[in-house]
């Protein structure tokens, strides 16, 4: 599997962002990993980025953050995404089974797939392995 530049992690939970960090260092799948505690850093961050390498190549978005959650961080990202120098696969990233969250990913035309916590080394690898084969 090819290595990806970047990866971020939209997620209030610091337990979860240590962990897709050291499975992405331990496997030697990115090159950095951003973390990012609530959906306005993040937003702000792609709305400044300018050049590609700035950009992450995949996002895994957590459904449950304070203020704005991961779908109100669809909505935002919406409206920057036509801006960004190319193109992010979003994959929410959470710890619910509601099958209305699930359906509304599915039918999300910016999310590219559901990973359930917890994470694992596995996980990481399958999604940047479809990553990699759609890039």
């Amino acid at each position: 599997m090819k290595r990806i530049s970047k990866l971020a992690v939209i997620d209030d939970d610091s337990v979860d962002q240590m962990a897709v960090e050291r499975y992405c260092k331990i496997g030697h799948l990115a090159e950095d990993v951003l973390s990012f505690h609530d959906a306005e850093s993040a937003i702000h961050y792609l709305s400044n980025a300018h050049a590609t390498d700035d950009i992450p190549d995949v996002i895994f978005l957590d459904i449950n953050l304070p203020k704005l959650d991961g779908w109100d961080f669809l909505t935002e990202y919406e409206n920057i995404a036509p801006k960004l120098p190319k193109n992010i696969s979003i994959y929410m990233f959470s710890s619910s089974i509601s099958e209305l969250d699930t359906a509304k990913a599915r039918n999300s035309k910016w999310v590219k797939g559901y990973i359930y916590k917890p994470i694992s080394l596995e996980k990481i690898k399958r999604v940047l392995g479809e990553h990699s084969a759609t890039a």
